[in-house]
């Protein structure tokens, strides 16, 4: 192992000097929720499928020759606007359905996609980007890194350039690391995003590596002659006398996958060099802004321990740094990573499913959905409160317009507490239609609460615009200045070659109703102390109206919100000396008489309501 450990000691030894305090007299060290994450709008996105912003750097077939050696010479990029669900004439020819082909789909997205769509997360009220994996790896997803220390080539400028640069380095030696323009773009972007008041986290798949990376490569080259044997958990090595083939340990059987072991210094001292490299690069003897903190993929995998050396390396960089894990628990057994030495929050799977158990499935009235978020906020330490990650969706998921689309999904597969159960991939029945203008309705209802509630509100790109999809369909964004196709085939459980037709077509486009209501609602969040880091009083939770009524307070301001949640108007009585603000519908005054207020709310509606 060739890995240059001075500044790595360094380090280890200001995190510990740090989370003592320093020298007598010094400042508290900083808390672990930094204060500019609490009350956040996140913004998820997938980089390959975000925006092509420069067509040049597009993937080739001969860029994937080596994952993918089936690939005819024609292969390209996947049309940007196509019908997602449509195979092209060259997937048509391997005679495989959209299971098979869609791993093999790129689309072109890359960083300088994002960076051209900054002002666009800015006009929409975004605090943070969460980036999906931009590390070099075989796959649009980019789980399966090929290494932590550079952006895959693709999505920068120069893919043939960085190529031939990383060449000449030794991977586990720091010292011969070099900054690639992918690499360099990476850095711009946080820049670019912090001079519109953006903060950007990085996202870190630290369990495993790919198969194809430079340490596992070696030792399917080299086998127990690898000096990286001890990087993974090998069963048997390729062995043609004893007749035993190459077996290792992988995640959850995907043989794409090798999980790094925990329990071996070298794998960790990678992880860590890696992640100091992001979170404070120095390039050319020059300090710049790094990553604002990191997304941990499969957090609950990996123990405590090594969070614990890690989050204080992180730290001890950047103190002001955002850690959130991915935590896949109960929450109950989730709040654990979420402390001084562990996590400054997770993604709130758990606020999820509890959205979906009340406004979609409807198992939950809302004094049971009341109590349940009530017992959410409080198994977390009360300083994440405002810094949990309140997701809708995720990569991993269906849509949320589409979980509504299909009410009793849910029943594929229930998990009540974590509520993330995969259940279109495996579900024949699994509508992928466009939502209604009904269904869109619930969507923006659900924004409202969202939105209004303690913590950081999470959007996946393309929520705003009424995007629907399955899990894992990782669908281009849709963007208004584009023309797409109409949606004629739908998603095939079955993975029949020839696809299946929809009984309707449908419709791609920016639903603008939508996007302007997520912007109006973020907008308020910015603009009012209460929405953003209020406490939160429940005003009612009437299981026959199908009501709930909660009270926001901050900084000198109440805000009322009323979530109606029931097929029928309601008139909300709310006591009240001066009146409220109508904040939601065209800032109109609700009068006060005889010190109660009447607030009319349309059925499936919200309303948001500043004290006079």
């Amino acid at each position: 192992m060739r890995i240059r450990l001075g500044s790595l000691v360094l380090v280890t030894w200001m995190a510990g000097w740090l989370m003592k305090g320093g020298p007598a007299g010094a400042a508290e060290p900083a808390p672990f929720v930094p204060a500019w994450a609490r009350g956040l709008v996140w913004y998820e996105i997938i980089p390959e499928t975000f925006r092509n912003g420069d067509r040049a750097n597009d993937v080739t077939a001969g860029d994937q020759e080596r994952y993918f050696p089936d690939l005819p010479a024609s292969w390209r990029v996947h049309p940007w606007t196509s019908d997602w669900y449509a195979l092209s004439e060259d997937e048509k020819a391997n005679g495989k359905g959209l299971a098979f082909n869609l791993p093999r789909r790129r689309y072109g997205g890359d960083l300088q996609g994002v960076i051209d769509r900054l002002d666009y997360l800015r006009d929409l009220g975004i605090g943070g980007v969460y980036l999906m994996p931009i590390f070099s790896s075989r796959s649009g997803h980019k789980y399966d890194a090929l290494c932590y220390h550079h952006v895959d080539p693709n999505l920068g400028p120069d893919p043939a350039g960085d190529r031939a640069l990383v060449e000449k380095e030794t991977p586990d030696d720091p010292s011969t690391w070099v900054w690639t323009r992918a690499d360099r773009l990476a850095i711009q972007l946080i820049e670019e995003a912090h001079r519109r008041d953006i903060r950007v986290i990085f996202d870190g798949p630290f369990d495993n590596l790919a198969v194809d990376s430079f340490a596992f490569a070696d030792v399917r080259a080299h086998g127990e002659r690898s000096r990286f044997k001890d990087w993974f958990t090998i069963y048997s090595y390729e062995d043609p006398q004893k007749k035993t083939t190459l077996s290792w340990k992988t995640f959850m059987g995907e043989t794409i996958y090798a999980e790094l072991r925990k329990d071996q210094p070298a794998p960790n001292q990678y992880i860590l060099a890696a992640t100091e490299r992001w979170t404070r690069p120095v390039i050319e003897g020059v300090v710049h802004a790094g990553a604002d903190g990191w997304r941990l993929d499969l957090a609950d995998f990996i123990p405590h321990e090594f969070w614990k050396v890690w989050s204080a390396r992180v730290r001890a960089l950047n103190p002001q740094a955002f850690l959130m894990g991915e935590c896949t628990k109960p929450f109950s057994q989730t709040a654990s990573y979420v402390h001084a030495e562990g996590f400054s929050s997770v993604m709130n799977y758990g606020f999820k499913s509890l959205i979906e158990q009340f406004f979609v499935t409807r198992r939950l009235r809302p004094s049971r959905f009341d109590e349940q978020l009530a017992k959410l906020r409080a198994a977390f330490p009360a300083e994440a409160t405002h810094a949990l990650y309140n997701l809708l969706d995720s990569h991993d998921t269906e849509r949320l317009a589409s979980r509504i689309v299909n009410p009793d999904a849910l029943k594929v597969g229930d998990a009540r507490d974590f509520g993330n159960p995969e259940v279109s991939g495996s579900n024949p029945e699994f509508d992928t239609r466009k939502p209604t203008a009904a269904e869109y309705r619930l969507l923006q209802l659900v924004a409202i609460f969202q939105m209004t509630h303690p913590g950081a509100p999470a959007l996946l790109a393309g929520d705003e615009v009424g995007m629907w999809g399955a899990s894992r369909d990782f669908k281009p964004m849709v963007w208004e200045d584009l023309a797409y196709q109409d949606e004629v085939y739908a998603w095939d459980a079955a993975g029949s070659p020839d696809g299946s037709r929809k009984a309707r077509s449908d419709t791609v486009q920016v639903n603008r109703e939508v996007r302007d209501h997520f912007r109006k609602l973020i907008q308020l969040r910015r603009g009012h102390p209460a929405l953003r880091s209020g406490d939160l009083e429940t005003i009612v939770a009437d299981d026959a109206r199908e009501l709930l009524v909660y009270a926001r307070s901050a900084g000198g301001e109440r805000i009322v919100v009323v979530i109606n949640n029931g097929s029928n108007r309601q008139t909300v009585e709310l006591e009240s000396a001066s009146g409220y603000r109508d904040l939601l519908s065209g800032e109109r005054t609700v009068p006060a008489r005889g010190g109660r207020v009447q607030v009319p709310v349309p059925a499936g509606w919200g309303a948001v309501l500043l004290e006079q």
